[in-house]
């Protein structure tokens, strides 16, 4: 799969990255306008860090200021993952904070056995929350981490 089709299909591909005039985007090939992940860090980063206004920040990577706002707040409610399209998330999708994300991860690495319920349980103690054991091995199958059979 190239990485067009890939971001195609996590709902990421930017439908029109020649509206990208961002000048990172158009002098380095690190940044790529047809991902949108990358377009809107760089438009919270260009805000947050660089102190540039949301007005222009919007003309260069071709965003309304509605959706900036809707983009940083996603961004402060689910990190990176509020980046992908909602579009793309079943309505009963479980949003994950990237915290929890991490911890899936290096759970399932460290112990590859692990349950569902066990890991469950374990996330739920660490931050306060009541995630359904159905909900983590969902996670647990869309980051990739399933043992093959």
């Amino acid at each position: 799969m190239k990485k067009k089709d890939i971001l195609a299909h996590l709902g990421a591909l930017n439908k029109n990255p020649e509206k990208v005039t961002n000048s990172l985007f158009i002098e380095r090939d690190f940044f790529d306008p047809l991902d949108n992940v990358q377009i809107k860090y760089e438009m919270l980063r260009a805000n947050q860090v660089d102190n540039q206004k949301v007005s222009r920040i919007c003309k260069q990577f071709n965003y309304s200021r509605e959706a900036f706002y809707v983009i940083l707040r996603k961004f402060k409610k689910h990190g990176i993952i509020g980046f992908l399209e909602s579009s793309r998330q079943r309505k009963n999708t479980v949003m994950l904070n990237q915290d929890i994300v991490k911890m899936i991860i290096q759970t399932k690495f460290n112990n590859p056995n692990i349950s569902g319920s066990k890991l469950a349980r374990k996330i739920n103690a660490k931050f306060n929350t009541d995630y359904k054991k159905r909900a983590i091995e969902k996670a647990v199958k869309a980051l990739g981490l399933t043992k093959k059979k």
